[in-house]
């Protein structure tokens, strides 16, 4: 499941992080310089940080049930945030900016516990240098299409097309978070939290 994530989460993010900058270039018209698109796209990674901060903070206080769900809920807005934005764009950039902003802030916090803390919980710390390393390669294998495959998308049907796909893999990715901490190893870490 956290292979399935890491692949899903890094084509989103690297996604972004490639195509953002045309996206706004696109929505702005032949007024909108690159500088401009720039600048409109960095909420991306600066929310993206505190994203990553705020929900490290969370995770490290919850029970596995509680994460579960808060990953699903973060996520499913992910995807609905995801979906709305060509429409934001085409009524106000400055929405579309903060959309992006937000979008950062739901990606990030959930890619950064990948190769983390889920890495150190699948089996335990002798073996987080292997499960990080699998899970980050699966992640790199992601980082390689989403420039290539999205641009292919974007070619039959434009941004609308390309943002619900990826709306469609950030509820994929949300369904998958299900499926974490299953079995024995919820039971171990409630232990955890209780001890």
């Amino acid at each position: 499941m956290v292979c399935a994530l890491s692949f899903t989460l890094t084509l989103l993010r690297e996604t972004f992080n490639t195509w953002t900058v045309d996206f706004f270039k696109e929505a702005g018209g032949a007024e909108m310089s690159s500088r401009i698109a720039a600048f409109l796209s960095t909420p991306f990674d600066a929310l993206g940080a505190a994203g990553i901060v705020l929900l490290g903070w969370v995770f490290g206080r919850t029970t596995p049930t509680a994460r579960k769900r808060l990953l699903f809920a973060l996520l499913l807005a992910l995807a609905g945030l995801i979906f709305l934005l060509p429409a934001l764009a085409r009524h106000h950039l400055l929405a579309a900016t903060a959309a992006v902003g937000a979008i950062g802030f739901l990606a990030y916090g959930p890619y950064s516990l990948l190769a983390g803390i889920l890495a150190v919980e699948i089996r335990g710390k002798a073996y987080v240098a292997t499960v990080a390393g699998m899970v980050d390669g699966v992640g790199y294998l992601a980082a390689i299409l989403a420039g290539q495959q999205f641009g292919r998308v974007l070619d039959v049907g434009g941004y609308d097309l390309g943002f619900s796909c990826l709306a469609a893999l950030a509820a994929a990715s949300a369904v998958l978070c299900l499926f974490l901490y299953g079995g024995r190893g919820m039971k171990e870490l409630r232990g955890q939290h209780e001890d």
